[in-house]
C-alpha cells in the first residue's frame, strides 16, 4: 500500500536519481577525455622507470579517477533501471495522456514549463493534474 506522499516521494527520488546519473555520465566523459589527453601527452604505456615520475602519476590518477567514476555511474544506472521498472508498473494502469505526463516529467526529466507548453496546459494546473495522478497511483497500488 502506498500513500499519496509515498508515490510523490518515489517519483521524486526517481527524478533525482535520473539527474544524478546524468551528472555522473558527464563526469565520466570528462574523466575519459582527461585520461585520453594524458595518455596522448605522456605516452600510452608509461613505464615505472620514467625520468618524469610526475607524468606517470598524472596518467595513473586519471585512469584511477576514470575507473572510480565509471563504477559509480554503473551502480547508479542499475538503481535507475530498477526504479524505472517499478515506475513502469506504477503507471501502466493510468490513461495514456497521464502516462505521457509522468514519462515527460520523471523519466525524461523535463520541467513543468516545458510540459505545460508541449501539452497545452497552464503551468499552475499541472500541479493539480499531477496531484490527481499521484492519488490514482496510490489507489491502484492498494489493489
Amino acid at each position: 500500500m502506498m500513500t499519496y506522499n509515498e508515490v510523490k516521494d518515489k517519483l521524486q527520488s526517481y527524478l533525482d536519481l535520473l539527474r544524478l546519473v546524468q551528472v555522473k555520465r558527464d563526469m565520466w566523459e570528462a574523466a575519459k577525455q582527461d585520461a585520453d589527453t594524458f595518455s596522448t601527452i605522456y605516452g600510452a604505456t608509461p613505464v615505472k622507470s620514467s625520468p618524469h615520475p610526475e607524468k606517470l602519476n598524472a596518467v595513473e590518477r586519471a585512469a584511477d579517477r576514470l575507473m572510480r567514476i565509471e563504477g559509480e555511474y554503473m551502480a547508479h544506472c542499475e538503481r535507475l533501471w530498477a526504479l524505472e521498472d517499478e515506475l513502469g508498473r506504477m503507471i501502466e494502469l493510468l490513461p495514456e495522456g497521464e502516462q505521457a505526463l509522468v514519462i515527460e516529467r520523471y523519466m525524461k526529466g523535463e520541467n513543468l514549463r516545458y510540459i505545460a507548453k508541449k501539452y497545452y496546459y497552464q503551468r499552475d494546473s499541472l500541479y493539480v493534474v499531477f496531484g490527481r495522478i499521484y492519488k490514482k497511483i496510490a489507489v491502484k497500488a492498494k489493489c
